[in-house]
């Protein structure tokens, strides 16, 4: 599965990309929230996303946003990093489309059960997409 990481912080983007290589996912990542969108646009666009909440260029509130209008973007799977308040932030970032949440520093552990928990929500989303209730 193809995942965009988009975090401005060189080390941890590249401790991150290490570890979700390791778990056997495709990464691409982005050092702006600007390249972050960029690579929404490319085809096939990334079916899951890990945006820092705080990047140059355009936040990852904004990338959700901006994404979310997209209309073949709905079902891309956003979880954002926040370190500022979290429950300010989950609400600010669920308004803008996001998925889920983690609170910075990254728990390894608690990021790879929630990406095992994203994938399985993609799966549904592709299976009713093109199940039998996809016409009505």
């Amino acid at each position: 599965m193809k995942v965009l990481i988009a975090e401005d912080d060189p080390i941890s983007r590249r401790r991150l990309e290490g570890m979700l290589v390791k778990w056997g996912y495709e990464v691409t990542a982005a050092g702006d929230g600007i390249k972050a969108l960029q690579v929404f646009r490319e085809n096939p666009p990334p079916s899951l996303a890990i945006l820092d909440w705080i990047m140059p260029g355009m936040d990852g509130t904004e990338v959700c946003r901006k994404v979310r209008e997209m209309s073949d973007h709905r079902s891309s799977y956003i979880i954002l990093f926040a370190t500022r308040n979290f429950l300010e932030s989950i609400v600010d970032g669920s308004e803008k489309g996001a998925d889920d949440y983690l609170a910075k520093p990254v728990d390894f552990e608690e990021l790879r059960v929630r990406l095992q928990r994203a994938m399985h929500i993609l799966d549904l989303r592709h299976a009713f997409a093109s199940g039998p209730l996809s016409t009505l």
